[in-house]
């Protein structure tokens, strides 16, 4: 029985990752209060919300969702649920 239940929750694991996407794009806006940014990739704008789990690295070091600027070019690894993106990590880029 153990078996079976560490088979599934390893298995679980690797389907949550296979559905992580990566964007890299801009800063359009940032509501602090809801914890949310939009990001412009070419022609479109997505909105992701970051959790207390997202991971935020600037320059190499950690970072945290204050560092988060207008204009400022991100990479983002996310998944969805059925409230929109969740940003599971991002990393911003210099100025």
């Amino acid at each position: 029985m153990r078996k079976a239940l560490l088979a599934v929750a390893l298995s679980s694991a690797f389907v949550v990752s296979a559905y992580a996407i990566e964007q890299t794009g801009t800063i359009v806006s940032i509501d602090d209060g809801a914890k949310t940014f939009v990001c412009k990739w070419e022609d479109k704008s997505w909105t992701y919300r970051a959790t207390p789990k997202t991971a935020f690295r600037l320059r190499g070091k950690n970072g945290a969702f204050s560092d988060l600027k207008a204009g400022v070019r991100v990479n983002v690894g996310y998944h969805t649920d059925d409230k929109g993106r969740i940003a599971d990590w991002v990393n911003i880029e210099q100025r």
